[in-house]
């Protein structure tokens, strides 16, 4: 799409208003077997939004309103039942607080009282109910299984208008990661409109609501003013975001103050903009880069069934290398796969690989490589926009003198292969690589990844399967956190998945209308909501 408009610049007058939002802030909690810590919100003075902060964008990737759907902008509408703090930890999002009975069975949710979707609909315990229940069947999510009742739960009871019991038939502490990704909704006005219309103009609670959307050209918020945080209230009364997909003409309307935020994949072009005075800011968890052997267990796998060869293609890589040149500075060695430092059982022990090319070539010869194999063909496949990438990381394994071919296969293809549902039979020894988005707690990709009952299909290891099991079981989340950290050091030397690189997520900002970002910084979204003016 190569339509893109200059965006009229909204000068309002100042005022000062007395918001006295939620009564009750969420608080940040460590999950133990009882969490009831609260603290107060007392009234504050907040001057009212004003201004328009303008962003593009290159897709704009699941082009609904939908959470359910992975919606692109739900982050912006929505509030979750729980969401993650900077340490990792998590709070109440629509949650005043939650207790997690001795016996780990029964997690009561306490609803922040006087907190209200923007059309004025009370968030209650009938929309919290009704959401849990329509994320556990309809999301696109990774999360989402593990809410269903054919996993884990046995009830959702709604005790009062502010309260709600879930019920498991095992303890689970890790499942604050599947309630921090569940968006409440408004139940009262899906029932007046149903889901269709809802969800063409939605009603959420979170710190924007939609004012205009033009399909596949742009999208415009405004700021709640009524939003439960008054101190979360976004300072830019408008959030408008341009689909631009030529990479140059973003960076244009950047440089030419038409477009206050940019965000890119080029590291280099990201560096160079630096260097001419543009300021970056970095938010959410660091994302990782990994390769991953499908059914590398089989004896069809070719090389790749030798861990000697998956142990050699690891350190062969120049990590720092890497990190200095493909990320320009932007990256650090190391990560597994959704597993960066600090989250959900980080332990230090998960050190990344040397860069040892003269240890890679002793694996390799141990291995009985090439000879030894009928095919010593390696192949790795991507999606055209990693084409690059891949080529420049399959240097480093030519180097020491595997034979490596690449295949660029379709977007769509690509991912339906990479077991998002059965996997094709045919894809045995095959290595994916992943660029992958972190999160606090990441137990769930995980399981995906490493078990055999997980969808990627890397894994027939019935250790793994018990460390992983033991980590779901516990009755609190520290201890649930110590057996993360047994399993992620088990999984590592399995070699089944290689961890590269931790990125470091960033954008730039215009210093001339963008004066910092004074809010929460988990996620893209939540840090443009705490935009400042200049």
């Amino acid at each position: 799409m190569k339509k893109w408009f200059l965006v009229p610049l909204f000068v309002l007058l100042a005022t000062v208003i007395i918001f006295t939002g939620c009564q009750q802030e969420a608080q940040t909690v460590t999950q133990t077997q009882t969490q009831t810590q609260t603290q107060t919100q007392t009234e504050t003075t907040i001057p009212e939004p004003w201004g328009t902060l303008t962003d593009v964008a290159a897709t704009f990737g699941y082009d609904n309103f939908d959470p359910n759907l992975v919606s692109s902008w739900s982050g912006l509408m929505f509030q979750n039942l729980m969401r993650t703090t900077a340490a990792g930890d998590f709070e109440g999002d629509v949650l005043q607080s939650w207790d997690l009975s001795a016996d780990g069975l029964t997690w009561t949710f306490h609803l922040i009282p006087n907190n209200f979707f923007t059309n004025g609909d009370p968030v209650d315990a009938a929309a919290v109910k009704y959401s849990i229940e329509r994320f556990a069947d309809s999301a696109r999510s990774a999360w989402s299984p593990y809410l269903r009742e054919d996993y884990n739960r046995v009830a959702v009871n709604v005790v009062d208008s502010l309260t709600v019991e879930y019920v498991t038939a095992h303890a689970e502490p890790t499942l604050v990661a599947s309630f921090s990704a569940t968006a409440i909704v408004n139940k009262a006005d899906i029932d007046r409109v149903g889901e269709e219309a809802y969800f063409a103009n939605p009603s959420g609670s979170g710190p924007w609501k939609l004012v205009g959307y033009s399909t596949g050209i742009s999208v415009k918020f405004e700021a709640n003013t009524a939003y439960c945080r008054a101190n979360e209230v976004p300072h830019f009364q408008f959030y408008q975001q341009y689909l631009v997909p030529e990479l140059a003409t973003r960076i244009s309307m950047f440089k030419t103050g038409q477009c206050d935020i940019l965000g890119l994949d080029d590291y280099a072009r990201m560096k160079a903009l630096q260097d001419e005075g543009y300021p970056v800011e970095q938010y959410g968890i660091n994302g990782t880069d990994s390769f991953a052997f499908q059914k590398s267990w089989m004896e069809e796998a070719g090389p790749v069934h030798d861990i000697n060869i998956r142990k050699a293609m690891s350190y062969s890589l120049n990590r720092q290398e890497i990190c200095d040149t493909w990320y320009s500075g932007y990256a650090i060695p190391g990560g597994q796969f959704f597993f960066p430092h600090g989250v959900f059982g980080w332990t230090d022990e998960i050190v990344a690989d040397a860069y040892d090319p003269a240890l890679a070539e002793q694996l390799i010869a141990e291995a009985g490589y090439p000879d030894a194999f009928a095919n010593p063909i390696i192949t790795v496949y991507c999606q055209a926009s990693d084409q690059d990438r891949i080529l420049y990381y399959m240097s480093y394994w030519q180097a020491v003198g595997l034979q490596v071919e690449l295949k660029v296969m379709e977007t769509a293809t690509y991912w339906s292969y990479l077991g998002f549902g059965p996997p094709p039979e045919d894809n045995i020894g095959w290595i994916w690589f992943w660029k992958s988005w972190s999160y606090a707690c990441s137990a769930y990709h995980c399981a995906n990844m490493y078990t055999t009952n997980g969808v990627h299909k890397v894994t027939n290891d019935e250790t793994a399967n018990a460390l992983y099991a033991a980590v779901t079981t516990q009755l609190t989340y520290e201890a649930a956190r110590e057996k993360m950290a047994e399993f992620q050091v088990y999984v590592k030397g399995l070699y089944t998945n290689i961890g590269v690189v931790e990125y470091q997520n960033y954008f730039l900002y215009n210093p001339a209308t963008v004066g910092g970002f004074d809010g929460r910084h988990t996620g893209y979204a939540e840090t443009i909501q705490g935009a400042t003016h200049a």
